[in-house]
């Protein structure tokens, strides 16, 4: 038998004995879990729409320290930001204030910013040039 048959009628048998191992039945059964105590359901909370889902994953992907942010600050801030550009702030304040506050680099903040506006208030789009 060559090397090369050797290794494979080998390998082979390795394969078939870990694929039997992962057969058998335990000699004794788990007990069953203890019951659960003061269980305690979430609340219920209504599913995001179609434009906070889009926002809030594009947000948490580009800025992952935004994963442990609830849903509901993010999207304030966001409007937030559109309710300062529709009072005439300028967006490379808001961006300042996201670098300071939130401790975004540049591309970040102007991301956040930009990404908020795009979804909330496309209108103020040209706010942001």
């Amino acid at each position: 038998m060559t090397r090369k048959k050797r290794i494979v009628a080998a390998s082979g048998a390795v394969i078939l004995a870990l694929s039997l191992t992962a057969c058998t039945v335990p000699a004794e059964t788990p007990a069953a879990p203890a019951p659960v105590q003061d269980y305690q359901p979430e609340p219920y909370r209504p599913p995001a729409n179609t434009s906070d889902a889009a926002y809030l994953s594009t947000i948490r992907e580009q800025i992952p320290k935004f994963g442990s942010v609830p849903d509901e600050k993010l999207v304030s801030a966001a409007e937030k930001a559109c309710d300062a550009l529709d009072v005439g702030v300028p967006a490379t304040d808001l961006v300042n204030m996201a670098m300071d506050v939130l401790e975004l680099d540049p591309y970040d903040a102007g991301f956040f910013i930009g990404a908020g506006v795009t979804v909330y208030c496309p209108e103020n789009a040209g706010d942001l040039a």
